[in-house]
């Protein structure tokens, strides 16, 4: 029998977050999964600890096997371009970093199809670039999951996935 793992999970208050941390939740491997959060989430379980954080200090992380980085805004919603890259890079490669010094053997990334460090369109470009970066922290594995438009109920509208939604 295998030891059970902690999972660590960022950005469980997103959309593809939330469907990763009820996925990790009923998951017989995990005998315990942090929700690392910006603000507390709705959801209580047994084997779910959250831990508040400022992502824009991060410092430590609790120890965990497997790290499961959701994390992920729009410009629209960020309101720049610069505050884009500092959640989509500067947040998830500091996650990747931290959970690294605490011990993770596993990085796994939910990013964007299209990304390229090379790429003309800036989105893709910081998402191709922070996929860099994790690429070159020493963990045992990393995964990188490039899903083209996440579709699903938001709080947010977002016109563009609407119309591509009827395409």
């Amino acid at each position: 029998m295998t030891e059970a793992k902690t999972a660590l999970i960022a950005g469980a208050g997103g959309l593809t977050g939330a469907f990763c941390l009820q996925l990790l939740l009923q998951h017989p491997a995990y005998k315990t999964i942090i929700a690392v959060v910006r603000k507390p989430l709705a959801v209580q379980h047994p084997k779910l600890q959250q831990i508040a954080v400022d992502f824009d200090n991060l410092q430590t992380l609790p120890a965990a096997d497997d790290v499961f980085c959701c994390l992920g805004t729009t410009i629209k919603k960020a309101g720049s371009q610069a505050n884009f890259r500092k959640v989509d890079y500067g947040y998830v490669v500091g996650v990747a970093k931290a959970a690294l010094a605490s011990g993770a053997k596993r990085f796994l990334l939910v990013s964007s199809m299209g990304a390229s460090a090379t790429s003309g369109i800036f989105y893709s470009r910081v998402k191709g670039e922070t996929e860099d970066a994790v690429m070159q922290l020493p963990y045992e594995a990393v995964h990188i999951f490039r899903p083209s438009l996440l579709l699903g109920n938001r709080q947010e509208h977002r016109l563009g996935e609407s119309m591509a939604m009827t395409a």
